[in-house]
């Protein structure tokens, strides 16, 4: 099957329910497809945003931003509901826990939000947690995730790369604002 790059059924099942007292039959099958390609997202710039300050990703289904300041200037990076997510700077890299984003980021990460959850408040002023002495960090960028198993047919058809999402992290520093630009494309095999 697979150098014919056919699509073919390897098994079917079903599994009897009851559902208030209706007997109900729920079938489905396991169907092999041959892999056409990936999403991906690449960064698309700038990789210097700041002196001093550089970007980079790490591609995935969700992909993974990675900033490191080596300037005196701490820089602010901007959550996906505008606010103040993670600030980074000479005495290391600390945490907005108001913010959506990085609730988002202890979820995917399996952290307890128990506490957590009661504060995160996007609109209200910054509450800074340090999490690194290190002047980095990483987060995983859910504003690069693409949603669905799969691209559109007509993008599958076209046997090209095709960018499925276009995306932006702001980041700021000393006043100035910079959007690190973002896609998430479609690479066929």
């Amino acid at each position: 099957m697979r150098d014919a790059h056919k699509t073919a059924t390897l098994a079917e099942w079903t599994v009897s329910l009851d559902y208030g007292g209706q007997p109900v039959t729920a079938r489905g099958r396991i169907v092999y497809e041959r892999e056409r390609g990936a999403v991906s997202a690449r960064l698309r710039g700038p990789a210097r945003p700041f002196r001093d300050v550089t970007a980079q990703l790490a591609p995935g289904r969700v992909p993974a931003l990675y900033v490191t300041n080596r300037g005196a200037e701490p820089v602010v990076v901007l959550g996906r509901d505008g606010e103040p997510f993670v600030r980074v700077g000479p005495g290391g890299a600390e945490v907005n826990r108001h913010s959506s984003t990085w609730a988002d980021n202890a979820r995917a990460q399996g952290q307890d939000l128990a506490v957590a959850a009661a504060v995160v408040d996007p609109g209200a002023p910054p509450e800074w947690t340090l999490v690194r002495s290190a002047p980095n960090y990483s987060w995983l960028e859910f504003r690069g995730l693409y949603e669905r198993d799969r691209p559109p047919r007509r993008v599958l058809k076209s046997g090209e790369t095709k960018v499925l999402r276009a995306w932006t992290v702001p980041i700021e520093q000393g006043g100035r604002r910079v959007e690190l630009r973002g896609e998430t494309v479609w690479k066929p095999l």
